[in-house]
């Protein structure tokens, strides 16, 4: 596992089209435990918020 600053450099380095597969270039955030039933969606984009750029637009 990479400290925040380097996978964070490598992820805006790394051209995506340059990927075989799609799961070579992924995020691990933290275990989100305990999601409540009624909405899980919530914490799940307030978690990647920030974290993931490109990948379109979040919202909440």
């Amino acid at each position: 596992m990479l400290p925040a600053g380097r996978w964070r450099k490598l992820i805006s380095e790394l051209p995506f089209s340059s990927l075989i597969f799609a799961r070579q270039w992924f995020v691990v955030g933290e275990l989100l435990q305990h999601l409540p039933p009624e909405d899980r969606i919530t914490p799940i984009v307030g978690m990647l918020q920030g974290v993931v750029e490109k990948g379109g637009e979040l919202a909440g």
